[in-house]
Formats: C-alpha cells, sequence, structure tokens
C-alpha cells in the first residue's frame, strides 16, 4: 500500500469532500518596484474567428519576485496582447516585450522575427530586471492582483524606474 496520502509528518490524509487552502496574498503596493525574473514566456492561443485556425492572442510571461525580502518569491503574470483588434494596445504590448527582451540581451529582436516557445524561454527565462508594478482590481472589488507597470535594467535605481515603458493606469488586459 503506497503512502502517497501522508503528510511529511506520516499523519494519514482524511479524504474529506471539501479543503480550504486558507487565503492568499495581498497585493504588493500600487508603484512597488522589485527585482524579478521570469520563470516561463510562451505564447497563448485563440482560434482566429473567421478561419478558426489558432493565433497568436498574446505572449504570457510568468515572473518571480527576487527581492525585496518582503516579496520574495511571489509570483506575478504578464499576459501582452500582440495581437489584438486594439491597435494602441497591441503597439504597448509589443512596446514592453521589446523593453523586456531589451533588459534580458535583445536576442528576440535581434533575430527580427515572431517569436517561438522556444525563443521566448530561451531569450527570457531567468533574465532579471526591475518592475515598477500596479494594481488592478475587479469591478466587484472581490479580486485585485498586480500587473507590470514598467520594466527597467537590473542595476536601475529606484529613481530610475519612475519613466521607462509604462502602461496606462487601466488594466492591461
Amino acid at each position: 500500500m503506497s503512502n502517497f496520502f501522508q503528510t511529511s509528518d506520516g499523519e494519514k490524509i482524511k479524504a474529506d469532500k471539501e479543503y480550504d487552502g486558507g487565503g492568499g496574498f495581498e497585493t504588493i503596493p500600487k508603484g512597488t518596484v522589485v527585482l524579478a525574473a521570469p520563470y516561463e514566456a510562451k505564447r497563448q492561443f485563440k482560434d482566429d474567428f473567421e478561419t478558426k485556425q489558432p493565433l497568436p492572442e498574446s505572449i504570457g510571461i510568468n515572473w518571480t519576485v527576487l527581492a525585496p525580502p518582503e516579496y520574495k518569491n511571489r509570483k506575478l503574470f504578464q499576459d501582452l496582447k500582440i495581437n489584438s483588434k486594439d491597435t494602441k494596445q497591441e503597439d504597448k504590448a509589443k512596446r514592453m516585450l521589446a523593453a523586456i527582451d531589451a533588459n534580458a540581451g535583445g536576442k528576440l529582436a535581434e533575430a527580427g522575427e515572431y517569436p517561438t516557445d522556444s525563443a521566448l524561454a530561451t531569450a527570457l527565462v531567468n533574465k532579471p530586471m526591475m518592475l515598477k508594478l500596479g494594481v488592478w482590481e475587479s469591478k466587484d472589488k472581490s479580486m485585485s492582483g498586480n500587473w507590470v507597470m514598467a520594466v527597467s535594467p537590473r542595476n536601475a535605481a529606484v529613481a530610475e524606474v519612475e519613466t521607462p515603458v509604462v502602461f496606462d493606469d487601466d488594466i492591461p488586459f
């Protein structure tokens, strides 16, 4: 018989039908600057309405906060809508991706082509940089989270992070 359903101290886990893992994290305050590195970057697809073929709708970048210590290991999720009917949104997303790429070494821009999942991972993953965070909130205020307002080089001072690529205060997705 397997011991899979045991806790680390050997207690047998009871097979209840309900489980509450507790609350999550408080949202990191708006304007906070953190050192973070992507741990995943990949294209996210949606079927084209007319052709029914999958088209990249956005690029998802998942970040791990490295510093300051009070936010270390927190996860941030960024969705860059690089294929949007809203051309302003698409342009902002591409500018943000270009800035992230530049801070990671510029491999995507150097290639000059639509990035594959492999290219995104190779170029961006584990490349630390500074992020300035914003806060989003659902209309009914039941949910909130962080979004990446700006990026800058890893060695940028906090004061320098005030002016890099910045999204408006609206929710970027």
